[in-house]
């Protein structure tokens, strides 16, 4: 899949999130692509998170996301600091213990969750056939790359294996999580007016 471009991005973080109060708001209709965004995870993986994924290591939030797609160990990668500012903890607390972050229908007979929402609403826009939620994961890659983001901590931060011996590495000394974190807070996208996203 292609990573999106900067115009995508603003349409799609901008224009394309269904806001309460908005035609059939539905809450993963506005957080899922804001968790794609600053994770890259899979959205099989960002739909099946509990409250109990998110932990601390330390003085750093983090996020604990399994890999059902390869069956990796599960990697716990640290928040970026917009997804704070935007208020996603305060959803996550609000929830009852061992709940699911979001209902999400699933595909029918495919048994896997519905995002015929978010195409239908990409499609809008941005019709290039290999631009679509998985573009998500493209998409960090290619701009921690461009914000000097070494190989190996891009590979911990999508769930890659690393290209060494060393693979399925789990992060969990807070030395390591600090590593990881001043990794991912490199990823900006700064031409985003967050006043717009925020709700």
């Amino acid at each position: 899949y292609k990573p999106y471009s900067d115009d995508d991005i603003k349409y799609i973080l901008e224009d394309m999130l269904v806001k309460p109060g908005g035609y059939r708001y539905c809450t993963y209709m506005y957080w899922l692509p804001i968790l794609a965004a600053f994770t890259g995870a899979r959205s099989g993986d960002l739909a099946d998170l509990t409250k109990e994924d998110f932990i601390k290591r330390g003085d750093i939030d983090c996020v604990v996301i399994g890999n059902h797609k390869t069956g990796a160990m599960p990697r716990t990668i640290p928040m970026h600091s917009k997804l704070l500012e935007l208020g996603f903890l305060e959803f996550v607390e609000s929830l009852k213990d061992g709940a699911k972050l979001f209902n999400i229908p699933s595909h029918g007979h495919e048994r896997g969750y519905n995002y015929k929402w978010y195409m239908r609403k990409l499609r809008e826009r941005i019709t290039d056939e290999n631009k679509a939620f998985h573009s998500w994961r493209s998409t960090l890659a290619s701009r921690l790359n461009d914000a000097g983001v070494p190989s190996t901590h891009r590979a911990d931060i999508l769930g890659h294996q690393r290209t060494g011996t060393e693979t399925d590495k789990t992060y969990t000394t807070i030395t390591e999580i600090k590593t990881l974190k001043q990794a991912i807070e490199k990823l900006q996208y700064d031409f985003i007016d967050w006043d717009k996203v925020k709700i």
